[in-house]
């Protein structure tokens, strides 16, 4: 089992610090940068992949547009996802209540 951490800009250094060894990645920055840029920082520091988040990735959502956009990143994420050492990616499928991930949207889609 891995001990995870996630405190936004600080988190690979504190995970450090904390001797918490699992911190969670993006599916979109390792679509666009890929497994090896995404992944230097956390193994310069002795740390592993602990969830692969694709929370913009919505299928509840009405925006055509960034739907496909996130279908594409979202095949690309799952494609890299088990060159990271712990492929599942963790999808946030749309939720109403302000109060998730960020509170940003009153309905999140």
């Amino acid at each position: 089992m891995r001990l995870g951490l996630e405190a936004g800009a600080h988190t690979l250094d504190l995970a450090v610090e904390e001797g918490i060894k699992g911190v969670p990645i993006g599916a979109d920055q390792l679509a666009e940068a890929g497994v090896k840029e995404t992944l230097g920082p956390l193994r310069e520091r002795g740390l592993e992949v602990c969830q692969i988040g694709a929370f913009g990735y919505n299928p509840l959502s009405t925006d055509r547009e960034r739907q496909a956009q996130q279908r594409g990143m979202l095949g690309r994420g799952i494609s890299l996802a088990t060159a990271t050492g712990f492929p599942p990616l963790t999808i946030f499928g749309g939720n109403y209540h302000t109060s998730g991930l960020g509170g940003w949207g009153a309905r999140k889609i």
